[in-house]
């Protein structure tokens, strides 16, 4: 199921080689699946929407892996493909059956979403630049591909808790829903997996991860970087470059952003959307009482241009947006910028003056463009956080120091930590 040879070219010749098969290259592939029956809520409702309401409806009762609620990985991928550019690639998973996988170049993204049984592709790698694309319901191989691609990076990277492995001695074996099983070679002194094989039904080796690494933080053993290996070849090196187990995930994060939007009682608008913001270091500054958007910005890059010369000799960087925090009346009351850091339990800033740690949380966004924001757009990330679940302070907004970039209304939420949510609520 060679899925890769006519998309490479379109996404910039910087996917995975032709050599790829199934699991991974079923995610680099272009989502092709099709619209599987569903009973017919509505003649008009989109069989989609449908799906996607059906997912939310019987999703399972949450549970954790072990202390984790849910967690979100980000890895860097080196192609062995000289032609391939580096890519990211990132897993959110919470517990049971909530994955989300995407593998990702600047603005291209190929995306797999798993809530409950139901799985979506969104595909980002081709069409019309800036264009939305439209999720699928995967089926067949691509459906096939989404869950050997899960399967192996829950087993690895929640190790021991998660994949259903069972055996003893040093080879542990979990079936992969109906399409197939893996196989976890274990490492003699350490008995952390340095292997992991995937098996269609037909007994053919789907997939490997080899030259398996591992590092501890924070009491655990996560993996820290493997080789992809397809057909006997090794496709890419994969660096894990961030650990993130402290996740509360709304249920909508693990559905496509064209179908989340409808479930949170919003219009299909393309400028909203729900994203992360990752853990990092923050620093705040006052701002001039009064300030408009001109003064916001002038004053945002002379607070970045101060942290970068701080942090300078500590080699870490500030990101090039900032954030204009607002009060209950949407006045600006001051800015916030961040430190940009490789990994979450980094302690070079425990001793600054000024800088205290931000978790991580979900937001739903708005984009505007130059102009102050209108109260439209505070609405609409109202309205889908009230559906999602409960504000965490006021509104802000998202500038970059580029007076032509756009503007961002975001709003923080929790989601409730209830084994069941609340009524109209995602869990």
């Amino acid at each position: 199921m060679r899925m890769l040879m006519g998309q490479r070219m379109r996404w910039t010749r910087a996917l995975v080689p032709a050599v790829a098969k199934v699991a991974l290259a079923g995610l680099a592939a272009a989502s092709a699946g099709t619209v599987s029956p569903l009973p017919q809520e509505s003649a008009h409702q989109d069989p989609l929407d449908q799906a996607a309401a059906r997912a939310m409806r019987e999703a399972p009762q949450r549970a954790r892996i072990g202390k984790i609620r849910g967690a979100r990985f980000r890895s860097a991928i080196d192609f062995d493909d000289p032609t391939a550019e580096p890519h990211e690639l990132s897993l959110s998973v919470a517990f049971p059956g909530r994955s989300r996988l995407v593998l990702s170049r600047d603005r291209w993204s190929v995306e797999r979403f798993q809530l409950g049984d139901v799985w979506f592709g969104l595909d980002r790698s081709h069409g019309a630049q800036g264009a939305e694309p439209r999720s699928v319901l995967l089926t067949g191989a691509s459906l096939e591909a989404a869950r050997f691609d899960v399967a192996m990076r829950r087993t690895l990277f929640l190790w021991p808790d998660a994949g259903g492995l069972t055996g003893e001695g040093f080879t542990r074996t979990a079936k992969v829903a109906d399409v197939g099983v893996l196989i976890a070679s274990l490492d003699r002194e350490s008995g952390r997996p340095s292997l992991l094989k995937a098996f269609g039904k037909d007994g053919s080796v789907q997939a490997e991860f080899r030259a398996i690494t591992w590092r501890e933080a924070e009491g655990r053993w996560w993996p820290a970087s493997f080789e992809l290996h397809l057909d006997g070849r090794r496709v890419w090196r994969e660096t894990v470059e961030k650990i993130e187990a402290g996740w509360n995930f709304t249920d909508l994060w693990f559905l496509p952003v064209d179908r989340s939007r409808g479930l949170a009682g919003q219009p299909n608008e393309e400028r909203l959307r729900m994203a992360p913001s990752q853990p990092a270091w923050v620093r705040s500054f006052p701002l001039s009482p009064g300030a408009d958007l001109e003064a916001c910005r002038r004053e945002g890059k002379a607070a970045i241009d101060e942290a970068r010369r701080e942090l300078s000799p500590l080699n870490l960087e500030v990101s090039q947006q900032f954030i204009v925090l607002l009060d209950a009346e949407r006045r600006p009351r001051g800015l916030e910028v961040r430190a940009l850091r490789p990994q979450a339990g980094d302690e070079a800033l425990e001793a600054r003056a000024g800088w205290s740690r931000a978790a991580a949380a979900l937001s739903w966004t708005f984009v505007v463009e130059q102009a102050r924001p209108e109260a439209d757009a505070f609405e609409a990330v109202a309205g889908a956080c009230a559906s999602s679940g409960q504000p965490a302070g006021h509104p802000g907004l998202l500038l970059d120091t580029d007076p032509g970039a756009p503007i961002t209304v975001f709003q923080p939420f929790t989601v409730p930590e209830g084994k069941r949510p609340a009524e109209r609520r995602t869990p």
